[in-house]
């Protein structure tokens, strides 16, 4: 065989390498959804709210006359690992949203309520649907677990997990894990896994925080805050 030859396979055989070598590097880095200064790169869903920045953190605070509303990225991502550290003042009820998008047509379906009975229930274009990982200061304490909103409801509570349960700090700063990969969706909270399991719907959306609507005048005023936010697909 050639010199000339040779080198040409070298060559070849060396870019492939740094190819893969360079792909899987950015693979594994970790990506700041948030640039703790301005809400560049995210935007209102469903409804208007009151989100800003204040102190290096997303803030967000409820008013007696806002309904349900997002606050979610523009992007959209698959395959991920998703962490972030959130306080919210009780008795608020929040939420993290991953793989949603907003609902193109009204739908009537089968939705599991919070006392996981069934009931058929119609959802109008424009509202919220995909995956959303639970915030639940209230005594049930699910947080973490799995919800659909705008659509099927509860898919998996944290019923029978009592560590899971016992792992949210009320009214204080606490830390969500979520990892989404092919059809399997886990969560922890505070480094204690909730929920391991798996769903086929939804593949890919953007990621969000939910400023659930006021339903009692407690509930108008109180804040709800985010920082720490990172991303690494894959």
């Amino acid at each position: 065989m050639k010199l000339k030859s040779i080198y040409q396979i070298s060559s070849i055989v060396l870019f492939f390498f740094l190819f893969i070598s360079c792909k899987t590097e950015k693979q594994e880095e970790w990506i700041s959804l948030f640039d703790g200064k301005t809400l560049k790169g995210w935007v209102l869903k469903e409804a208007e709210g009151k989100f800003y920045v204040e102190d290096g953190m997303i803030v967000s605070v409820t008013d007696e006359n806002t309904p349900n509303c997002y606050l979610a990225t523009e992007e959209y991502f698959s395959d991920f690992i998703l962490e972030l550290d959130f306080k919210i003042e009780s008795p608020l009820n929040s939420g993290v949203n991953i793989r949603s998008k907003v609902r193109e047509r009204d739908s009537t379906l089968v939705y599991i309520n919070g006392r996981m009975e069934p009931e058929e229930t119609t959802f109008p274009a424009g509202m919220m649907v995909g995956y959303q990982i639970e915030i639940d200061p209230s005594e049930r304490a699910w947080t973490g677990g799995l919800y659909e909103p705008g659509g099927r409801g509860w898919l998996q509570n944290l019923e029978g997990k009592p560590e899971a349960q016992q792992a949210y700090k009320k009214d204080d700063w606490n830390h969500f894990k979520i990892v989404a990969q092919g059809n399997r969706i886990q969560t922890w909270i505070n480094n204690v896994q909730a929920i391991n399991t798996t769903d086929d719907l939804f593949k890919s959306g953007f990621i969000g925080f939910q400023m659930h609507s006021v339903y009692n005048e407690e509930q108008a005023g109180k804040k709800m805050f985010w920082k720490n936010i990172r991303i690494k697909e894959l």
